[in-house]
């Protein structure tokens, strides 16, 4: 399965819809991690054979039951979270986000706010001697506000059964 997470494109989907239709063939689900979901809400129409999914931000002024602060979805095998990341202060640290992520049993954990792309994973909290298993936690950065001196980016989050693998991707540089 693949999934191409957005975030923080506060009102500009030019650069998200032209992403969406030339992965689209590829594509099973697109996710939005807040700030704006309104952007998703005015484009899905136009890509009927997609599946998108997403959540509120800190610069979502109204509330959507659409949209909620968090959320969860089983996919693949694997459990997803998926927030904004404000009100986990993601600015400063994963650790809150690890933790809420843990609770759900989430081993992938996505979130936006920062602006900037992230990849990593860290170990299961609480995990008991000989536990190896790790989120991966990710950020896709931003397309229209990023803030690490690239063109904009995106996430594309590949799963299957025992397979999971996060790319961010600068859009400014993408050949597809």
């Amino acid at each position: 399965m693949k999934i191409l997470v957005f975030s923080d494109t506060h009102g500009k989907t030019d650069k998200m819809c032209e992403i969406i239709s030339k992965r689209r063939a590829s594509a099973d689900l697109v996710l939005h991690l807040g700030d704006c979901f309104s952007d998703i809400a005015e484009i899905r129409n136009d890509f009927p054979d997609i599946a998108f999914l997403g959540v509120s931000g800190n610069c979502d002024y109204r509330f959507s039951e659409d949209y909620p602060q968090s959320n969860a979805v089983s996919l693949e095998g694997h459990t997803l979270f998926f927030t904004h990341g404000h009100l986990y202060q993601v600015q400063n640290s994963l650790t809150s986000l690890t933790f809420a992520a843990s609770s759900k049993g989430a081993d992938i954990a996505l979130f936006g706010h920062t602006h900037i792309g992230l990849c990593t994973e860290v170990p299961f909290p609480f995990s008991t001697d000989g536990d190896d298993r790790k989120i991966l936690i990710c950020n896709p950065g931003s397309l229209s506000r990023p803030r690490d001196g690239s063109g904009g980016t995106y996430g594309v989050l590949e799963i299957s059964e025992n397979f999971r693998k996060f790319t961010i991707t600068d859009a400014e540089k993408e050949q597809i």
